[in-house]
């Protein structure tokens, strides 16, 4: 480790782009002021005092916004970002470089506290809130969650089951929050069999798990979904059919998944639910600053995606909303017990976010993020061909969208800033299915979870259309 004069250049380049960064947000708040300002004082009406505060105030939040939503995604900003992540990672390199490897002094120390004592504090009181289950598949850390529900009866060729796939980001929670703002619920309500796959919570052991490895997990899942209710009905019922839901990232992995010929005649019905497809049409701010930077470098440092850098990423988007706005929503609805009991239910799913193994990152990033494969039919499941699949010209191994023909039903958020409605709207111009439905609420990522138009609205709606005869 050379403490002297590289230790020191990288140490002045990192601190530099860091107080660049630092000064780019500043810049944005005082602008911000000041045109609101600007904005007060062409105002014609005279107002109280304490209302021109409010007012000043409404602006200010208002321009922030903007600015944050220009500025941040500039050619300059996504610049100055790369720079800085690039140097941070070469201060870290230069540190732990020589016989104190970045493991023994970071990485285990870190994902031993957030795995054994951070996130379990966190997670007891999520798991409180669950809705009964049972675990019918268990492999690794991945489980196999099963609803109960008495009421229910088995349907021929399953065809009120459901496997949801969540994101392997965050945890799945989000989709089974508290007794009134569950997905989970809401679906059972209306008829539907709900499964769901529990990735667990990663660490640097699941570092090498690709992406080949997620499917491989999903079919195991769905298997195992169809040989539990093979044996309660009679041998008289065709062969059994189950619909997926993916959530985000669970929707890439849902589609690679369904693209698969042998894998398509398990599957009754698709459903995507803000799921990027097109990725040259992702233009949210984290997509354009995932697609920046140097993905292959990351993998290198730390061999997985860090959830808390992903947590830092996120509020970087607009700090004044994400840590102080939201506070203040939450001051004026104190007397609202549901809405406060679901707020603190989200920020403790928000920041509990395990890291994201290397090599499934590494995948998704490059190939779907970076080059846009997903979309053109040139990504593959998995880098080396077996010697019996290149005489078949690696077909299984070929990942073509446009082969998937079952009904498929996209969810969109029409105001989601974290995966662009048309890059998920372009699914239905690249695959074969003559049924292709899209429903659109309004509101965001998340919204698609706990607002009760969703559960009002949309979910009976997904239900029934599980449910139908397509």
């Amino acid at each position: 480790m050379y403490f002297y004069p590289e230790l020191l250049k990288k140490s002045i380049n990192a601190f530099s782009k860091y107080y660049e960064i630092n000064y780019f947000y500043n810049a944005i708040y005082f602008n911000s002021f000041f045109n609101a300002i600007k904005e007060e004082k062409q105002n014609d009406e005279r107002k109280e005092r304490e209302e021109n505060g409010k007012i000043l105030l409404k602006a200010w939040f208002k321009n922030i916004n903007r600015e944050f939503d220009e500025k941040l995604r500039s050619d300059n900003f996504i610049l100055l970002f790369n720079q800085y992540v690039n140097s941070s990672l070469d201060l870290f390199n230069e540190i732990y470089d020589g016989y104190i490897t970045s493991h023994l002094i970071y990485h285990d120390f870190i994902d031993l506290y957030l795995k054994y004592i951070y996130s379990p504090s966190i997670s007891y009181s999520k798991e409180l809130n669950l809705s009964d289950h049972e675990i019918i598949f268990q492999k690794d850390r991945i489980k196999l969650l099963h609803y109960i529900n008495n009421n229910q009866k088995p349907t021929k060729s399953g065809s009120n089951t459901l496997l949801i796939i969540y994101a392997p980001i965050n945890r799945f929670h989000i989709l089974d929050l508290n007794p009134s703002k569950s997905v989970v619920r809401t679906l059972i309500k209306n008829g539907i069999d709900v499964y769901l796959i529990d990735w667990g919570y990663f660490d640097k052991k699941d570092n090498e798990l690709t992406l080949k490895d997620f499917i491989d997990y999903i079919d195991e899942a769905v298997k195992a979904i169809i040989q539990s209710k093979s044996s309660l009905l009679s041998t008289s019922y065709p062969p059994i059919k189950i619909s997926v839901l993916g959530y985000c990232w669970g929707g890439i992995l849902s589609l690679i998944y369904s693209a698969t010929a042998i894998n398509q005649k398990n599957i009754d019905k698709l459903i995507l639910m803000a799921t990027p497809i097109d990725f040259s049409k992702d233009i949210t701010m984290v997509s354009m600053w995932t697609k920046s930077i140097d993905t292959d470098k990351i993998i290198k440092t730390f061999h997985h995606f860090d959830g808390y850098f992903l947590d830092f990423l996120f509020t970087m988007r607009n700090p004044v909303k994400f840590l102080f706005a939201k506070y203040f929503n939450l001051l004026k609805k104190l007397d609202n017990k549901e809405f406060v009991d679901t707020f603190f239910d989200v920020e403790k799913w928000l920041h509990d976010t395990p890291p994201i193994p290397g090599e499934l990152y590494k995948k998704i990033v490059n190939e779907c993020y970076k080059d846009n494969r997903l979309i053109s039919g040139k990504m593959k499941l998995y880098e080396k061909v077996a010697n019996e699949e290149e005489k078949n010209g690696g077909k299984d191994n070929k990942i073509d969208i446009n082969k998937i023909t079952m009904p498929i039903l996209s969810i969109i958020a029409e105001k989601d800033d974290l995966v662009s409605p048309m890059s998920s709207l372009a699914i239905n111009d690249n695959i074969s299915s003559k049924e292709k439905k899209v429903f659109k609420l309004p509101g965001g990522h998340v919204s698609l979870c706990i607002s009760d138009e969703a559960h009002k609205e949309l979910w009976p709606k997904v239900a029934n259309w599980i449910r139908s005869d397509i």
